[in-house]
């Protein structure tokens, strides 16, 4: 399989009860594939364009106010938290930085009281934070479906265990992260191998992403090569995680992809968005413990270094931001 399928989640999605039935059908083809091309385009998921455009707008005007401004909400590694500027990240080494803008939010961000996470002026982007909130929690919900039906698809003996294991999203104890990217119109000229986003697999579970029109991006099939990964309107692409790649034993395809620089001059000239929800299990799971599948005995934990999800993602993280 090399193009990325589209898959009909209707009957899983927020606006579903999903029967044993809708699950096993569902999470069959979620699994295929998941295990092979490593994304997925799924439709009728009860996250609709409205939504996506809610959070665009508000994050839109922040992106627009100057660097001042902006820096004042400037990112903490420590929190994964806050405004990333034009060309900070750097996911593919032997590249030039990303051209591109950042504003993630994770962790405890969202409950009251977290004073060190500096939002942007409330009275300069009126309803930033709840807007983002809002959007977060609905990526929550989808997030949790797409994982117990990948749990029945890929037959785990545990089907509520990825569940279990990702149950602090958008709370303390977990890094899962709404993030809003901004690529702003291109100069004439670029570094030599400039693109928007560098080659990069992502870091936790599985990420949710919701892309505008302009489009851009490019996943790596099986052969090597490179396959645009047009966007489909009122659909939401899932793609796998070095976290899940590892700690399913590589029964799950975290696949590389990139945002490259358009070669129409009419894309060049406008800005592009996206917005994306990292998911990552909770910090204090452990992710080299074999998981156990239908037919097979509980397995015992052998490994003698017990490696987290925080202990993973913030090495990941040291990586990309030390440019």
């Amino acid at each position: 399989m090399s193009a990325i399928p589209v898959l009909d989640f209707e009957k899983c999605g927020l606006d579903s009860t999903p029967t044993r039935n809708d699950l096993e059908n569902v999470g069959t083809l979620l699994f295929d594939a998941l295990s092979t091309v490593g994304f997925v385009y799924l439709k009728n998921t009860g996250i609709d364009r409205q939504h996506v455009e809610k959070v665009n707008f508000v994050t839109n005007k922040f992106f627009i106010a100057s660097t001042e401004e902006k820096n004042k909400s400037k990112r903490n590694n420590e929190l994964n938290y806050g405004y990333s500027g034009l060309c900070v990240e750097k996911v593919n080494p032997n590249r030039p930085a990303d051209y591109k803008e950042a504003f993630d939010v994770s962790g405890k961000a969202f409950l009251d009281g977290a004073t060190e996470y500096k939002w942007p002026n409330p009275v300069l982007f009126p309803e930033f934070k709840e807007i983002l909130k809002e959007f977060a929690d609905r990526c929550k919900t989808l997030t949790l479906r797409i994982l117990r039906a990948l749990s029945v698809g890929m037959k785990l003996k545990d089907e509520s265990y990825f569940e279990r294991a990702h149950s602090h999203l958008n709370e303390e104890g977990n890094l899962t992260t709404i993030r809003s990217l901004y690529y702003r119109p291109l100069p004439p000229i670029l570094p030599p191998g400039q693109v928007r986003l560098g080659e990069h697999s992502d870091y936790g579970s599985v990420t949710l992403l919701f892309q505008d029109k302009v489009g851009g991006l490019e996943v790596q099939n099986q052969y090597g090569e490179y396959m645009a990964a047009t966007p489909i309107d009122e659909t939401v692409i899932v793609n796998i995680g070095d976290i899940l790649e590892f700690w399913t034993e590589g029964k799950l395809k975290s696949t590389k992809h990139r945002v490259m620089i358009p070669d129409e001059m009419e894309k060049r000239n406008i800005s592009r968005r996206s917005l994306v929800y990292f998911v990552r299990p909770d910090n204090d799971v452990i992710i080299n413990e074999r998981l156990t599948y239908q037919g097979e005995e509980v397995a015992a934990f052998e490994k003698s270094q017990p490696i987290t999800s925080l202990q993973y993602t913030k090495q990941k993280f040291e990586t990309s931001f030390k440019y």
